[in-house]
């Protein structure tokens, strides 16, 4: 896998509950794929997505963030002093996703998809 979840923040905050993701390399975004599924057990998850958020397309380099918040916005980037960039973007949910803690994020890459 080339991106790699870093943490959810604020889980449960419906203004500030977000999924944080860092580029392993330099990448398309856009053939990512997130699922909301839920936890069952301590070893496996439901095959039926709950939500699902597939990003637009976009290149980002290693080491750039890309945060997923689950409220409603624009898609945004923004340069940090380290050099990388961290590139926004909203799932327009109507509620928060994270907020059960049994409920987790799938990364799925679809390269390749017809």
């Amino acid at each position: 896998m080339k991106i790699e979840i870093v943490d959810i923040k604020d889980r449960g905050n419906k203004t500030r509950e977000r999924l944080v993701i860092k580029a392993l390399t330099d990448l398309d975004v856009g053939y990512y794929i997130v699922f909301l599924t839920k936890k069952i057990g301590t070893e496996s998850f439901s095959s039926i997505p709950e939500k699902v958020f597939w990003f637009p397309d976009k290149r980002v380099k290693e080491g750039d963030l890309v945060v997923l918040y689950t409220k409603s916005g624009t898609n945004s980037i923004k340069e940090n002093k380290s050099g990388n960039t961290t590139h926004f973007f909203y799932w327009n949910l109507p509620s928060t996703a994270f907020a059960d803690d049994k409920m987790i994020p799938v990364i799925i890459e679809a390269n390749g998809w017809t």
